[in-house]
């Protein structure tokens, strides 16, 4: 997929941008390949553990692995640092 190809280009230039991983993993997901997509929401949330996106691309990631406990739990975790965020707090609900 081209947007997969262009987040890893540029994750080659900086690879220390957790929002590239984060838009990487919901290429992925989208695609249907949530390990991968997983994978890189790690990686986000690892570089940027106080926003908010990151978790939500991982729940995202889990969620479509069928992982809805852990969903679950990494959306709450996402709220738990960024409160504010209406789009988790409904992906919370839908789980």
């Amino acid at each position: 997929d081209a947007a997969v190809q262009a987040f890893s280009s540029a994750i080659t230039h900086d690879p220390n941008s957790a929002v590239l991983y984060s838009n990487r993993s919901g290429a992925l997901a989208s695609l249907g390949k949530y390990s991968e997509a997983l994978i890189d929401a790690e990686k986000a949330v690892s570089l940027r553990p106080e926003w908010g996106k990151a978790y939500s691309r991982r729940a995202a990631a889990m969620y479509g692995m069928g992982r809805y406990e852990e969903a679950v739990e990494t959306y709450r975790r996402g709220l738990e640092v960024e409160p504010e965020n209406a789009q988790m707090a409904q992906a919370l609900t839908d789980v």
